[in-house]
């Protein structure tokens, strides 16, 4: 059965983000932003928020009120957990949660007068691996049995903003003309290319050494489901050092360097 999305719920969710305070912040997998048709920040990619069913949880896996977070497959059931992974083609133990409100715990749905109340430590943030559709784990998600998932929603800028869990969105295009730019530099986690201004349809990225080994390569799409997706990598598996990158857009072919410390 379809599962109808409540975006007043959910807002309800996301609100509660800006005064979160998460523990070992460091082990989040980098972020990368959306941008809506106009180039404004609309929300963090590969980011979901999902409210599961409180029975198909693990009450040990969310039951510190320092925070929760580790692979999504500590956070369910056995059962559960298998047939997720089937249905959305990816190994759970790639997807990072976090248990958005941070002191929540199983305890908290009882109200004082023995009545039962919203849990919240059911709802999760969950960062899926930089290669995942979110459009297609989103239906997926939708599909499940209300048994299993109550709701799920985007992790909204509009949210973050306010949040110290994610930094400023980058920019999109390069500033001047001509010449692609990536920033930051020094890179630590992510660099991002700003593309030179009118914004190409795709972009073909190569990385390499400067002995000239190829360590990455992409063919990017810079409008996806309607959305700006700027060009950004992952640094995580390359050592520091100098790199070299070559750009080519329907236009014309780029080349450059950036750092990563």
């Amino acid at each position: 059965m379809t599962k109808l999305y409540s975006p007043f719920r959910l807002f309800g969710w996301l609100l509660l983000l800006g005064c979160l305070s998460l523990s070992a912040h460091a082990q989040r997998p980098p972020q990368t932003w959306v941008y809506d048709s106009l180039g404004r920040p609309l929300r963090v990619n590969h980011e979901l928020l999902v409210s599961f069913d409180p029975s198909v949880i693990t009450r040990a896996a969310v039951n510190s009120r320092n925070g929760n977070q580790g692979p999504l497959s500590d956070f369910l059931k056995p059962a559960t957990a298998a047939a997720l992974q089937v249905a959305l083609g990816i190994s759970l133990i790639n997807v990072y949660a976090i248990k958005v409100v941070r002191t929540a715990i199983p305890a908290d749905s009882l109200a004082p007068d023995g009545t039962h109340q919203e849990p919240f430590w059911n709802t999760l943030l969950l960062c899926f691996p930089s290669e995942t559709d979110d459009y297609a784990v989103m239906n997926i998600l939708w599909n499940q049995p209300f048994s299993v998932v109550k709701s799920s929603g985007y992790n909204l800028a509009v949210q973050l903003h306010n949040s110290s869990a994610a930094g400023p969105p980058p920019f999109l295009l390069a500033p001047g003309a001509g010449q692609p730019l990536a920033y930051p530099m020094p890179a630590h986690d992510v660099v991002t290319f700003a593309l030179p201004s009118p914004l190409p349809a795709s972009a073909a990225l190569t990385v390499f050494t400067p002995a000239g080994r190829v360590v990455y390569t992409e063919q990017h799409k810079v409008f996806q489901h309607g959305e700006l997706v700027p060009l950004q990598i992952n640094l995580a598996a390359l050592p520091p050092g100098q790199y070299f990158y070559r750009l080519i857009t329907p236009a014309s072919t780029y080349q450059g360097r950036f750092e990563k410390q």
